[in-house]
This record gives C-alpha cells, sequence and structure tokens, in this order.
C-alpha cells in the first residue's frame, strides 16, 4: 500500500554551527552539548536527540520540536514564496 502524508506547515531554523543564539532562542527544549562541541541537544519527549551543523530544527503544530536532517528536509518541505503576488482587489458582489 502507498500513503501520502498529510501536508503541515512548521516553522523551522536550520543549525550552522555558527548561530547557536539564533536556535537556542527559536527552540527552548534546545541546549548546546558542551563547550567544545557545535552541536546542540534537542530535548524531545522520546530522548535528547543530537542536532549537527546543516541539520534542521523544526516546531511542529503540536508545540513538539525535533531535528530534521537536511537531505530529509529538503525532500519533505518546500520553502515560502519569496514574493507577494498582489492581486487586484475586487469589491464583493
Amino acid at each position: 500500500m502507498k500513503f501520502q502524508s498529510i501536508p503541515s506547515t512548521i516553522d523551522a531554523v536550520q543549525f550552522f554551527g555558527a548561530n547557536h543564539p539564533e536556535c537556542l532562542a527559536f527552540c527552548p527544549a534546545a541546549r548546546t552539548m558542551s563547550a567544545c562541541s557545535a552541536g546542540l541537544v534537542i530535548q524531545t519527549p522520546q530522548a535528547d536527540v543530537p542536532c549537527a551543523p546543516g541539520d534542521w530544527i523544526a516546531h511542529h503544530p503540536d508545540g513538539s520540536f525535533s531535528v530534521i536532517h537536511d537531505a530529509q528536509f529538503r525532500a519533505s518541505f518546500i520553502p515560502p514564496p519569496t514574493h507577494k503576488v498582489n492581486l487586484p482587489l475586487k469589491p464583493f458582489q
């Protein structure tokens, strides 16, 4: 059997290694691994999940956070439009 996933919109930030402050502000469940490591750890209900540079931190509609590897993220999500479409406004009839 084949299954199709339900479309959902998430907030996400990509961890680059140097953007610790941005990631820590985005995800209250994040903490640094150690003083000598470039990684983060995301606390989830299942386990503490390591987040390496290049991974994405996702904030899901149910309020949970997860770590998604870059290849999986790019295969699963599309970026938002980078431009606004200005359609002419028509009065209600």
